[in-house]
């Protein structure tokens, strides 16, 4: 999901698809935690992770295109420690 990841991002918007991706995981984890069946539950652990992915590859492109020069190192450690 990261090579498809980056190009929705490129098509849709970086903002968007991070949008879109923690909608993902919030639609994931809630079919989850209403589903009685395990077949759901595994479902919804597939659409969370989905989204996950794309809000992790996006993240992390947006963090180093708004960051330059030695602040960049600063604010990754920041983000990858959040």
């Amino acid at each position: 999901m990261a090579l498809p990841g980056a190009t929705i991002g490129q098509r849709y918007g970086d903002k968007a698809t991070v949008l879109a991706g923690l909608l993902m995981m919030l639609a994931g984890e809630m079919l989850m935690a209403a589903s009685p069946f395990w077949s759901l539950q595994v479902g919804g652990r597939l659409i969370s992770g989905t989204g996950g992915v794309l809000l992790n590859v996006l993240m992390t492109k947006m963090v180093a295109d708004w960051f330059a020069g030695r602040e960049i190192a600063t604010a990754m450690a920041i983000y990858i420690n959040s």
